[in-house]
């Protein structure tokens, strides 16, 4: 299943199969789609392994915080803007993709701050949320920049 098919179901409710991409769907100017996706979704599994110490990771609220420090950030403000800042798609992944990050800092915030049933809850509600946003404002953007 290409991304237009799994976007039209994710939008239409419907339950959809993982995201799979066509040879031709696996980068946007630039940017490895699977792999920016892919990074997105393992910082749940990063923040909760460090919430339960089985992390070696150093993760700082100011950086982790910061939407423009991943690949993703990076291309955004970069690539992405050059090539995109004239469709409403970019703009919503980059507004979905700071709240990400902000949230992701203040799952370690509640943590330091020692609100740790707090943080594990934003985790699995917001957060987990945004993730999934992350991808679906990735692939619309990729689906819009496609029959643009």
């Amino acid at each position: 299943m290409g991304l237009l098919d799994w976007l039209r179901r994710k939008e239409a409710g419907e339950e959809s199969p993982p995201l799979t991409f066509e040879s031709h769907e696996n980068t946007l100017e630039g940017l490895d789609m699977k792999g920016a996706i892919d990074a997105h979704m393992q910082w749940r599994e990063r923040l909760t392994d460090h919430l339960h110490g089985k992390s070696q990771e150093t993760l700082e609220v100011g950086t982790v915080s910061c939407d423009d420090n991943c690949t993703l950030g990076k291309w955004i403000y970069s690539s992405g803007k050059r090539k995109f800042s004239h469709l409403r798609e970019l703009e919503d992944l980059r507004l979905t993709h700071a709240d990400f990050h902000l949230c992701a800092g203040e799952v370690l915030l509640k943590h330091e701050n020692d609100e740790k049933e707090a943080a594990e809850q934003l985790l699995n509600t917001r957060f987990k949320h945004l993730s999934g946003q992350v991808q679906l404002a990735l692939v619309r953007l990729h689906t819009k920049a496609s029959v643009s």
